[in-house]
């Protein structure tokens, strides 16, 4: 058995290239024995001498949760399709930038429908990269008998799917994965940051992902590295989940086609429930622009390619229970009903315009449909309200280290941007929980939603029932749940938001 599973026991490189093999027949053989046998205590003698301890051999340790030791054995993964030179860039970074990247098992997952020959090159290359995993479309092309051409979403949702059933596979251990793609530049401590944060995924079942990521983060509110935040919202870049959200949640559901996107699909609330992403205030990704789905060259030029990149490694994060849901929700309602109102967003400083206040946290109460075109404009963020905590958007008080955290955080209707020493809170006034009554603006009692037939307006159906549109209470519609109960909904609920220029009447 021994000979068979050890390539010794002091080595680390315990699944090397071609050892993978080995390593499956001899976990056969050692379930087998101990089916056999009975002898339970095999398992723990397997983990120390073939894994190095439950890290994986990669020298993380166990961290008791509760009264449960639970393992980190995480899983680094690299999607690309057809740009070589973008890929190489990518791993150059990661190899050249990122601290105890040899610790971690990292692969490359390619599409079959791009440049499989040019990633296959780049990877040889490099001897930590442990595989090359091919994702065949031709097979979902069979499988699911779509009207070809399919839209890049579809491939791109199939190969996310391919990379999940590989990384969670019957025959791997790996109990996290962490998702790359093949345009991002990285920061030091990128995996650091992974390895000080992958417990709370089990200390807190509200919580959905940590994410590398803040929507937000450009140079005026993201200057503290140690800072973290939750948001309601999927960041969707340089992010790591739990294997049993893949086996117990996702997997059984997870889309053909993705309307609008795969990462579309999860923010939708029949994924998310109600669970947040932790993420934090300085980025320790960049997403360089290549050409791509769903971001365009003007879109990148006026936001992503601000987004600061954290450039020195940090060691210690502190104490980050603040990010548990019981403590952080606390503070984060007190900063809403205590913060000083702002009436306009006109008293709100340009985006160009360095922030002085004499008030520790400034509230904004603002509606979906004004984001885009005022708040967002006038601050230089993202124009969707990215990085939210229950409705709230929010900024800076040194000492409160969960108010710390939320700065450009999108939880329960609140985005906290922390300028200088103050904190604005950018209030959604139908999202969050938070408010007075006298604040907060529900839909009105006489509200009846109709459902228009095919092809027919707002406008029409309205009038059918002798009643007229509204559209701010259309948005209390903008819902799956609302929208099932007027709508059959056969492939899923697969759209999110409504457009900016959304014509209600069409």
């Amino acid at each position: 058995l021994w000979h068979v599973t050890l390539k010794g026991p002091a080595s680390h490189d315990w699944v090397g290239r071609g050892e993978g093999l080995k390593h499956r027949l001899g976990l056969r053989l050692l379930i087998d024995a101990m089916g056999r046998l009975g002898i339970i205590c095999l398992v723990n003698i397997y983990w120390t001498l073939m894994v190095g301890g439950s890290g994986i051999g990669i020298g993380l340790p166990d961290v008791e949760i509760g009264r449960k030791a639970v393992p980190f054995m995480p899983v680094v993964v690299f999607l690309a399709y057809d740009s070589v030179d973008s890929l190489e860039r990518t791993l150059t970074s990661f190899e050249e930038s990122v601290l105890g990247f040899r610790k971690f098992h990292s692969y490359v997952s390619v599409d079959r429908g791009g440049d499989v020959d040019g990633i296959l090159t780049a990877v040889e290359k490099r001897e930590w990269v442990r595989d090359l995993w091919i994702y065949d479309r031709s097979k979902d092309d069979d499988d699911y008998h779509l009207p070809a051409p399919h839209s890049s979403r579809f491939y791109i949702t199939r190969h996310y799917r391919s990379v999940f059933q590989r990384a969670f596979g019957n025959d791997t251990l790996y109990t996290h994965a962490i998702l790359f793609e093949d345009d991002f530049l990285f920061a030091p401590d990128v995996l650091g940051y992974f390895e000080a944060t992958w417990w709370l995924l089990d200390a807190d079942p509200t919580l959905f992902c940590i994410s590398a990521w803040n929507d937000n983060g450009i140079p005026r509110f993201a200057t503290n590295s140690t800072i973290l935040r939750r948001t309601d919202i999927f960041p969707g870049l340089g992010w790591m989940m739990k294997r049993s959200l893949w086996q117990h949640q996702l997997s059984k559901s997870w889309p053909i086609i993705a309307t609008s996107g795969w990462d579309h699909w999860i923010r939708l609330p029949e994924q998310m429930r109600g669970r947040s992403c932790v993420f934090p205030e300085v980025s320790r990704i960049f997403h360089f622009w290549s050409k791509g789905t769903n971001v365009a060259r003007s879109e990148y030029d006026k936001i992503f390619s601000k987004i600061v990149l954290q450039q020195s490694a940090v060691v210690d994060y502190g104490n980050l229970e603040y990010l548990i849901e019981e403590y952080y929700q606390r503070e984060i309602a007190e900063a809403v009903r205590e913060g000083k109102r702002v009436r306009h967003v006109a008293h709100l400083p340009r985006a160009s315009t360095p922030f002085k206040s004499q008030s520790k946290s400034l509230v904004l109460l603002y509606k979906r449909e004004e984001y885009y075109g005022t708040v967002a404009k006038r601050l230089g963020i993202i124009p969707q309200p990215r990085g939210s905590y229950k409705g709230t958007h929010g900024s800076r008080r040194e000492t409160k280290p969960v108010l710390s955290s939320l700065t450009c955080g999108c939880l329960a209707g609140v985005t906290i941007l922390r300028d200088g020493g103050t904190y604005i809170l950018l209030v959604d006034v139908r999202k969050c929980p938070f408010l007075s009554a006298e604040e907060k603006l529900a839909p009105a009692s006489n509200v009846t939603y109709v459902a228009a037939e095919l092809n027919q307006s707002c406008t029409a159906a309205c009038e059918e029932k002798k009643t007229t549109c509204s559209s701010a209470e259309l948005e209390f519609a903008n819902d799956c749940a609302k929208l099932k109960e007027h709508f059959p909904c056969e492939g899923g609920c697969g759209e999110i938001g409504i457009p900016k220029n959304a014509p209600w009447d069409g």
